[in-house]
């Protein structure tokens, strides 16, 4: 029994691995592979209604386990690093951009007190990137207010979000003179009761302050507690802040939940500042209340319907690539990517993950469940190498059809959890 681990542990080193590669088929946090055109797409189209002042959502529909979780993921990653803290342009009607990647459908409120207290991370943040605080967006929204308030003053004409730090350590006396008219512009715009007005026009004002100070944190205290949804959404209109709110799994919302989403998107006076992305399952009324569908189909109707591409065969082998480097070790030696798998067992996981009733498109989250639960499988009978050959055998043929199984079963698998699309 003792020699038995050191054999498979000698296996794993053998095919290059640290650990033995699983797939979690409710992470949705994994890079892109193989829809650039989608992307590019739909980033050029966001970046548009910013740059216009002209809003329009999107509901992304498609059937089970194609990747519409980690595609919009992806979206919400790249507008956070790339145009949160880098202004449009002074012709934009909107300064910056900031979205919200919701996993499962949430109260608004909710969604916003969670991120003020940090109890739930709705910034998305692919791995490998720096994460984005809180406190780094809020005080972004301080700063855009701060310029907007002190548009007319030549002393910081061209100053953006990005250089405004800078001004304000040299020149002293002109940071008090336009915190000032910050402070005042908030006060009067800010459409609360006298005390909520003030905690957060001072608030603001203490949050241009560096990250980490007293100041700043007795700044971000303030603004805090009067933070709810709507209050949030009216400081990001005042910092001209276009907001993009990503809600996956959303034939999963409530009533409620739902009747806010409609808001939303019909709201023009309050809300035209926010693109909102839906996350739909092409089966959705099998999901959904029949005393709520009017209201799906009333959501749905101001939202411009989108289908993901198909992946092709070479994104397939990308995919398939991306997750096996995962657990290469840094030191390995292999005879190629694809290794343990010989490229006939490659095209044939490939063909076994194609889906007949959509279209024969390839299943990316059927085909990743595929190679581990094979490499699984070859990683306790120590087979070598994982050819065509083998997987047509008895044995690994059982676990591929199993794998595959009827899409009923496997829905039912991950009804309450799932996330990847």
């Amino acid at each position: 029994m003792k020699s038995e681990p050191m054999r498979l542990r000698q296996k794993l080193e053998s095919w290059g691995f640290r650990s033995l590669p699983i797939f979690n088929p409710n992470d949705y946090k994994r890079r892109l592979v193989d829809l650039e055109e989608d992307f590019n797409y739909y980033i050029d189209e966001i970046l548009r209604q910013a740059q216009e002042g002209k809003r329009h959502g999107k509901n992304w529909k498609k059937e089970w386990g194609f990747g519409k979780s980690t595609f919009l993921y992806n979206v919400s990653d790249f507008l956070n690093h790339n145009y949160l803290f880098h202004s449009l342009g002074d012709k934009s009607a909107y300064s910056h951009i900031f979205s919200i990647f919701i996993p499962f459908p949430e109260k608004l409120n909710n969604v916003i007190k969670r991120l003020a207290t940090g109890e739930q991370d709705y910034i998305a943040s692919l791995p490998g990137n720096p994460p984005i605080s809180f406190h780094e967006v809020m005080r972004t929204v301080a700063f855009s207010i701060l310029i907007e308030a002190n548009k007319d003053n030549s002393s910081i004409k061209q100053t953006t979000t990005e250089n405004i730090e800078e001004l304000l350590q040299e020149k002293p006396k002109l940071r008090n003179e336009i915190l000032e008219n910050m402070k005042k512009h908030l006060e009067d715009r800010l459409p609360w009761s006298k005390t909520i007005n003030e905690d957060l026009a001072v608030g603001l004002v203490e949050m241009t302050y560096p990250i980490g100070t007293a100041v700043f944190e007795e700044g971000f205290k303030k603004v805090r507690k009067r933070l709810n949804f709507d209050v949030f959404s009216y400081l990001l209109k005042l910092a001209k802040i276009f907001l993009v709110i990503i809600v996956d799994q959303v034939e999963y919302a409530t009533a409620s939940q739902l009747k806010e989403l409609i808001q939303l998107v019909t709201d023009e006076e309050n809300y035209a500042h926010i693109h909102l992305a839906t996350v739909m399952r092409t089966d959705w009324r099998a999901w959904v209340k029949p005393s709520q569908q009017k209201d799906y189909q009333t959501l749905t109707e101001r939202l411009e319907e989108e289908r993901l591409s198909p992946l092709s065969e070479e994104g397939a082998k990308q995919l398939i690539i991306s997750l096996l480097d995962e657990f290469r070790s840094s030191e390995s030696t292999i005879p190629d990517r694809f290794y343990p798998f010989t490229e006939d067992a490659i095209e044939y996981l490939i063909k076994k993950s194609r889906d007949p009733a959509v279209h024969n498109e390839i299943n990316p989250r059927r085909l990743l469940q595929l190679v581990t639960r094979v490499l699984s499988l070859a990683y306790r009978k120590c087979h070598s190498t994982i050819s065509k050959k083998l997987l047509q055998t008895e044995e690994y043929d059982s676990q591929i059809e199993q794998t595959i199984g009827p899409i009923e079963a496997m829905e039912e698998e991950f009804e309450e959890t799932e996330t990847l699309g």
